[in-house]
């Protein structure tokens, strides 16, 4: 589930970034909408499943193995994890007026 979910992530991520940025540089606001629409739907359905799943079976494998939280490497894997988190974010509100 660990590996899986992480394909998807990354995959999801990817597909949905290089679709929706040629559909908005395509000028086709018809095209634009359809594909928006659906990065809107594959974000929900499965990268937002694989981000819950990704700290949750990686957290799993850690007591299984027996390794503790502090290991180094294990550290910069959720340090690295929460940084790309950022980029998945919803940008703030736009402010017409002050």
């Amino acid at each position: 589930m660990h590996v899986l979910s992480s394909v998807v992530l990354v995959g999801t991520g990817l597909g949905t970034a290089f679709y929706l940025f040629f559909a908005n540089r395509s000028g086709e606001v018809a095209a634009q909408a359809v594909v928006t629409r659906l990065v809107v739907r594959a974000d929900w359905w499965f990268t937002t499943q694989a981000i819950l799943l990704q700290p949750v079976t990686g957290l799993w494998f850690m007591h299984l193995m027996g390794l503790p939280l502090n290991t180094p490497w294990i550290l910069w894997a959720f340090a690295l994890y929460c940084f790309s988190g950022l980029f998945w974010r919803p940008p703030p509100p736009v402010r017409l007026f002050h």
